[in-house]
């Protein structure tokens, strides 16, 4: 690499054969849909390029960010899962895909169709939760690790991939990395490229928890129907208090909190809260978080 521009033609690392995975070389019909999108209140995204481990192209990216920036503004969704087809989360840039398109300066493809992507995704309201089926690499790696909730089967392997190709992690991977695991399991995470096991990850808090691979679709459904009946303002309102409580000193973030809170204390939502605890009984929350 000389100034930013890197030449694809001499890539000679595989990423599908560095991650042992067998891949198909057929692409079905349906592949040609880079993602999936169906449901209303839980709105499923999936990212559908099997034969690629779902490996991201700028087609992927884009559609990606207009899912997630539709459902964010669509006040039937409440829930967002993200997902993928087949046997893999994502593995990341697709190499085949920038050689293709003769891609010579990745810091203008990361600035122009990733960044936006993962800032998307970061602003959403919504609670997004990144249903881990399989392999999350590189950039797929921290895609699912910049989500609110993250469930993996307990197949699913985590690795960041960025060391063989002589790169740094990048889709906020710099970020959430260090925030997920602390700043020491990230230098080793991604200096020696070695995989995490879902089930070890869960056990070090870097996400939610492991899921035994036959409870794994049901394990989600329940998640996505209780964030679903949830207080959506109250819900939106945590995640960016949460996200912000890491930037700003104790001072800020306790004013921050008040405020928020009479805010959260004068909606329909709270009073319901309240009326179902008094009452010994389920809520029944019906405001968005544009409401």
């Amino acid at each position: 690499m000389v100034d930013g521009i890197i030449d694809f033609s001499n890539i000679n690392v595989n990423i599908f054969t560095y991650l042992k995975v067998k891949v198909p070389g057929m692409q079905t019909d349906q592949e040609h849909q880079p993602i999936i999108v169906s449901g209303e209140a839980v709105r499923t995204i999936r990212l559908n390029r099997p034969s690629r481990l779902n490996a991201f192209t700028s087609e992927l990216a884009a559609r990606l960010t207009d899912a997630v920036r539709n459902a964010d503004s669509d006040q039937a969704c409440r829930a967002i899962i993200l997902t993928g087809t087949g046997r893999a989360f994502c593995a990341g840039i697709d190499l085949e895909d920038l050689r293709a398109q003769r891609i010579d300066d990745l810091g203008r493809l990361i600035e122009g169709t990733y960044n936006p992507m993962m800032e998307v995704i970061g602003a959403c309201t919504k609670p997004i939760v990144a249903a881990v089926n399989g392999v999350a690499a590189g950039g797929g790696c921290a895609l699912a690790l910049a989500c609110d909730i993250v469930v993996a089967a307990e197949n699913a392997q985590f690795v960041a991939a960025f060391g063989q190709l002589a790169l740094l992690p990048d889709c906020g991977g710099t970020a959430s990395f260090p925030r997920t695991m602390g700043l020491s399991r990230a230098m080793a995470f991604t200096l020696l490229d070695e995989r995490l096991s879902a089930t070890l990850a869960a056990q070090r808090g870097v996400i939610w928890k492991a899921v035994p691979n036959n409870e794994f679709a049901a394990e989600i459904e329940r998640i996505a129907a209780q964030l679903a009946a949830g207080a959506a303002m109250a819900m939106a309102a945590t995640k960016g208090a949460l996200r912000e409580g890491l930037k700003r000193d104790w001072a800020d973030q306790l004013k921050h909190e008040s405020i928020a809170q009479g805010a959260l204390g004068r909606t329909k939502d709270h009073a319901e809260g309240l009326a179902a605890f008094l009452e010994k009984r389920r809520p029944r929350f019906v405001q968005t978080n544009s409401t």
